[in-house]
């Protein structure tokens, strides 16, 4: 019998996807690595990075022009 494959899975809640967008937009109108010049790239100028702590997750998206924005929920913080 095959062993079953192990995965790791992270999610975003409600507000933390409310974070995002809202990050996402404003980034947008002002980062060179967005828009309409690159939207035939593949790939994506975002990427997501999960932390895992003793007491949760931290959640953060980085562009690759070195912004970024914590997605953390404020009420989920220890």
């Amino acid at each position: 019998m095959a062993e079953p494959e192990k995965t790791l899975t992270f999610t975003l809640n409600e507000v933390e996807l409310g974070i995002r967008n809202k990050w996402l937009e404003e980034h947008s109108k002002k980062c060179a690595l967005y828009g309409p010049a690159t939207a035939n790239w593949l790939g994506s100028p975002y990427h997501y990075v999960f932390t895992p702590w003793g007491c949760g997750t931290g959640k953060e998206i980085k562009c690759n022009c070195g912004e970024s924005q914590s997605l953390n929920d404020p009420d989920e913080m220890p």
